[in-house]
């Protein structure tokens, strides 16, 4: 199946063809994002609300998902590590599976299967990953030598960063000024959607231990590493900059839709 992407100025649209012959169409956008303080006196600043960017990554990774690129096998030739996974035999291309999810081990099952969030960098024949993660998304035992694996496309922006950038652009493949202290880093955002519905959200509480003055922007990746960075899927500036300090919450939710 092939898959074309139509950008538009609030989110793309992917076609998918068959043999020349348009199956299907999804729409991804128009997404937005809120944002609210609770400080630590009991009152509430509400940022309003923001349209979500789209990056040109983002769009790439939804396609080889959707269009379900093909998957890739191999094996651990050499032991891996919380941060590297290595295989002579991978014969790739530094951060060709930037944005994927491997598996391992996935034959001989002699300890729990765990995955791993792909990121950029590596070489031809590494790929750097943000840690070992079991299913229920605790910290996961690293496999041994020679496990096999297996790389699947997986648009799964999970990781909520934030940022004192005010000029985001589809396309930025990393989110300038990331903020790495105070509270304020890049976690696991909380994924929350209706049955039957179009729309899902991620969201992200961050309890505050330092002052920020000017929290501009934030970013959905699908790596929890600023390490292993992942590819950024969306982007975006908010409503108004946060001016946060010690005590204060800042609770940011983007919601994502997806339509046909």
């Amino acid at each position: 199946m092939k898959t074309v992407i139509e950008p538009l100025r609030d989110g793309s649209r992917l076609h998918f063809f068959r043999k020349g012959k348009l199956q299907r169409k999804l729409r991804l956008g128009p997404n937005h994002v809120h944002a609210f303080i609770t400080h630590r006196d009991g009152s509430v600043t509400d940022l309003g609300i923001s349209h979500n960017l789209l990056t040109n990554a983002g769009r790439d990774l939804w396609a080889n998902t959707f269009g379900h690129a093909a998957l890739h096998a191999g094996t651990h030739t050499t032991a891996p590590t919380t941060t590297l996974v290595t295989d002579s035999a991978l014969a790739g291309s530094a951060g060709l599976y930037n944005g994927w999810r491997l598996y391992s081990p996935i034959t001989g099952l002699t300890t729990p299967l765990v995955y791993a969030n792909c990121g950029a960098g590596g070489s031809s024949t590494t790929i750097v990953i943000d840690q070992w993660w079991t299913a229920a998304d605790a910290v996961g035992t690293t496999p041994a030598v020679s496990s096999v694996y297996l790389l699947v496309p997986m648009c799964a922006p999970r990781f909520m960063g934030l940022s004192t950038n005010t000029t985001p652009a589809a396309g930025d493949t990393t989110l300038t000024g990331e903020i790495t202290t105070g509270g304020c880093a890049r976690a696991k955002a909380t994924f929350a959607h209706t049955s039957g519905t179009a729309t899902f959200t991620q969201q992200t509480v961050y309890s505050v231990t330092a002052s920020f003055t000017a929290i501009a922007s934030m970013a959905l990746f699908t790596a929890a590493s600023t390490a292993a960075a992942g590819v950024m899927v969306f982007e975006t500036a908010l409503n108004q900059t946060a001016t946060v300090g010690n005590g204060d919450t800042l609770t940011v939710t983007d919601t994502v839709t997806l339509s046909g």
